[in-house]
């Protein structure tokens, strides 16, 4: 059966005319282009004109999604009602296939509506066979936007999910990387079928047999394949690092307070520079104990508050070198020999545009030979001429040099004004440069560390050293600074096989004169990315990306198999307590929450105490606390703090009663020895937090009745049940969501369980279109669930309340199938 509503958008009369048609199932397409225009749902389909959806869509179009649609159903239905004879049930049928076609057809517009699922990894380069195919949050057309790829752009895809559904598409999404120009990396939805995955490369591929005979592990062939296919002319060189520094132990020593660094804040720079999401940033900081200060609920800043350590993950995936092995940002890896005719001063021009920098300036200076005597007379130049004269001087690459400048003073910082005043007082440090923060270590003030390096050079020291000499100390000219800074680079760094930028962040070299892991130019573990991505676009700016450049690349006892992502989950790790009572009596020392034990001695008279506790951070929570018991002797309680991401820390509060003639019993008393552990034995209710599942009312387990009998509470326990208005539940009431059920024993422990029925958001323990209204609205945004209603209504458990979760009530309602309470 199917029922055609012809030109509704003309007359509402027309809505009455409602006959039988032979019309087939299709789809709107959202982009303004219609395919078709009906839906089957069963064997009942609705069909209406491409004009009508155009008038409902119109108000989406204005940000006026709801009355477009509303009004659409209400008229539906009114007409519909007065024009029908059939029972009220047919009727609400009606209502749930409109709703339901209405959600297929048009509620996708609104928010983040689909589920995605997950199917199987790809990992595999792919390209664009479609024109001005769109990269999309989620694997659905109305999720954000995040690029629009031409056709035969390169992808590279790392799963295939199934999303939303189209007629000209199906449900098959691919989730793809897609590395912009400038570095960024995309990561989003695509539709399969406009998509080619490359055919799978034979083992015996020229490319791989190469790379496998070079030593590179086989996660690194495809990536190098990719581009050795389009830059032929690019050397890789692998770059064993000794097995005794595996992996784990290279992050165990970056680890070490001070040496990753990442901004402190999120800012939009962050974001359209390294595609850093401002919602997730600070799952890229670290909690360790050296890192996090608890008490103060922040983390430790480094040079001011600008910087903050990065977490053990966060440091593995910008050090795992399979994450950067494209060709936006394989220049970490570049060898930074200077090359003539390559390294050109109208490179080093254009990379130094829109800076301090760009050759506007001339200065007068004096050169320097290699003793550090002075050289013929005085002459005039820009910071682009000396950049050149240093790599020709340092055989480090020019480009190198100027990016490294421009990542650490390119906004003129006071390292390079010329008219620093020492804040202490006792050094001279006017006239003094330092264009490559030399020296400027985080301990201190980083800029006064930077220049008095800049005045008495490595030995911190006014006496003049040969090492002095042999660097131009002091820099007390941009000249000095820049030539003699690419003297100490070169001959600290580069002649020490720290020469790619990724070495000069992560030593891994272990040389006579440095060792291993300490000797590291730059904290920020953001640089060697931002520093290569400056070098790519400078050569490609001057049409030299197809030279004969070497890329070193690092290869690490112990890697992971798959290459390690940026980790995401940002919800706060602290689970100190703040404060910590025993019935507002003294403990035998303050309550620190960096101690965790603690003892309180009573008389006999005190039966029963109170413990409570508060969280340092306002998202964690307390387990533990209430009201017990206490026998003579020692009664010993664990207290303990939930952070938010589920961290734990235990405190312990040992309480001494005393005997009725004031002695001290030797005895120890368990609190669970008198109040036993409160468990419930059965499977069929869900007990997590302070939350109740798994009462499916198609069983009737959410009866009082029946629900009590089920719920198998340790012997001892009462039982209470109150309805969600606070009254209490008699035996053949239904239970609903926001019901109440308290556990208790002797009244001394008291604890609160808050019933959730997935599909039942209003309360009544019934699934019915009630309910289904209630999501609709809060999908349309007209209305909100909040707390556990919201939590009833996310029916699928991802976090979200989407279409996907109307589509369940909806096929609960009409018996198609049932809401799974598990």
């Amino acid at each position: 059966m199917q029922v055609n509503v012809k030109s509704v958008e003309k007359n509402r009369k027309d809505l009455e005319n409602i006959t039988v048609t032979s019309e087939v199932a299709g789809e709107y397409n959202y982009d303004d282009k219609p395919i078709s225009t009906s839906r089957t749902l069963g064997d009942v389909s609705v069909i209406w004109p491409d004009s009508f959806m155009s008038k409902v869509l119109k108000d989406h179009s204005s940000n006026k999604p709801s009355r477009g649609i509303n009004r659409f159903i209400s008229t539906m239905l009114h007409k519909f009602a007065k024009s029908t004879k059939k029972a009220s049930a047919f009727r609400m049928l009606v209502l749930f296939l409109i709703l339901a076609i209405t959600l297929v057809q048009v509620g996708p517009l609104f928010g983040n509506l689909s589920s995605v699922s997950a199917e199987t990894e790809i990992n595999r380069w792919a390209t664009v066979t479609g024109s001005g195919v769109n990269v999309r949050a989620e694997a659905t057309s109305y999720s954000t936007k995040l690029e629009t790829l031409a056709k035969n752009t390169r992808v590279y895809v790392t799963s295939k999910v199934t999303g939303q559904m189209t007629s000209l598409y199906g449900d098959q999404w691919y989730k793809i990387e897609y590395t912009k120009p400038e570095g960024i990396v995309i990561s989003g939805y695509m539709v399969a079928s406009l998509i080619q995955i490359d055919e799978d490369i034979p083992v015996d591929d020229p490319y791989f047999v190469e790379f496998q005979k070079l030593g590179f592990p086989s996660s690194y062939w495809s990536s190098l394949r990719e581009m050795k296919i389009k830059y032929p002319n690019w050397k890789f060189t692998p770059v064993f690092i000794e097995s005794k520094y595996d992996w784990e132990t290279i992050l165990n020593n970056q680890e070490v307070a001070g040496r990753s660094l990442i901004p402190s804040n999120w800012t939009d720079y962050l974001s359209s520079y390294y595609g850093l999401n401002k919602d997730s940033y600070n799952a890229l900081k670290s909690y360790g104990s050296s890192s996090y200060n608890y008490i103060d609920d922040e983390w430790k800043t480094y040079d001011g508050s600008k910087w903050v350590m990065a977490s053990r993950q966060t440091i593995a995936y910008y050090m795992d070198p399979r994450n950067w092995l494209n060709e936006y940002s394989i220049f970490m890896f570049e060898k930074i020999a200077y090359i003539p005719g390559l390294h050109t001063r109208e490179g080093v021009k254009k990379l130094l545009s829109n800076t301090f920098m760009d050759g506007r300036e001339s200065y007068q200076f004096q050169r320097y030979d290699a003793s550090n005597s002075p050289v013929g007379g005085i002459e005039t130049g820009t910071q682009i001429d000396f950049f050149m004269e240093a790599a020709e001087r340092s055989n480090v690459s020019p480009y190198h040099l100027a990016s490294r400048s421009k990542q650490e003073v390119g906004n003129r910082s006071p390292s390079v004004t010329g008219t620093y005043n020492d804040p202490y007082g006792t050094l001279d440090l006017r006239n003094l440069y330092n264009y490559y923060n030399i020296g400027a270590t985080q301990t201190g003030i980083n800029v006064r560390n930077g220049l008095e390096y800049a005045l008495y050079g490595p030995g911190r020291k006014a006496e003049q050293t040969a090492t002095d000499n042999k660097y131009l100390i002091p820099w007390n000219s941009p000249w000095r600074s820049i030539v003699g800074g690419a003297l100490f680079i070169g001959c600290e760094y580069f002649d020490y096989k720290q020469d790619t930028l990724y070495f000069q962040k992560f030593d891994l070299i272990n040389d006579e004169k440095y060792g291993v892991f300490w000797h590291q130019y730059m904290g920020n573990i953001l640089a060697p990315f931002s520093e290569g991505k400056t070098n790519y676009n400078t050569y490609k700016s001057m049409n030299q990306l197809n030279g004969s450049f070497e890329f070193l690349i690092p290869v690490i006892a112990g890697i992971p198999e798959e290459p390690v992502s940026l980790p995401t989950d940002a919800r706060n790790r602290n689970p100190w307590l703040k404060t910590l009572d025993v019935s507002g009596l003294a403990m035998n020392q303050a309550f620190d929450p960096a101690k965790t034990e603690y003892s309180i001695t009573l008389n006999n008279e005190f039966a029963t105490v109170d413990i409570s506790a508060t969280t340092i951070n306002a998202k964690a929570k307390v387990e533990g606390a209430g009201a017990y018991p206490i026998m003579p002797g020692t009664n010993i309680f664990k207290i303990t703090g939930i952070s938010e991401a589920g961290d734990r820390r235990e405190y312990t509060v040992s309480i001494i009663r005393k005997a009725e003639d004031g002695s001290v019993p030797s005895d120890v008393n368990l609190p669970q020895q008198e109040v036993p552990a409160l468990n419930f034995s059965q499977q069929i209710v869900k007990v997590s937090n302070d939350q109740m599942t798994g009462l499916d009312p198609a069983k009737q387990l959410n009866q009082v009745q029946q629900f009590v009998a089920n719920l198998g509470v340790t012997a001892g326990y009462q039982v209470q049940v109150f309805k969600n208005d606070g009254t209490p539940a008699t035996e053949t009431d239904l239970l609903g969501t926001g019901s109440v059920v308290r556990v208790s024993y002797d009244n001394l422990i008291s604890k609160d369980y808050k019933i959730v029925i997935y599909g039942d958001v209003n309360g009544d323990g019934r699934i019915t279109s009630v309910d289904l209204n209630q999501v609709f609205n809060h999908v349309l945004q007209t209305s909100s669930l909040e707390g556990v209603y919201g939590s009833a209504a996310d029916i699928d458990k991802n976090t979200k309340i989407s279409s996907a979760d109307l589509n369940k009530i909806f096929n609960h309602v009409l018996q198609v199938s049932n809401i799974s309470q598990e």
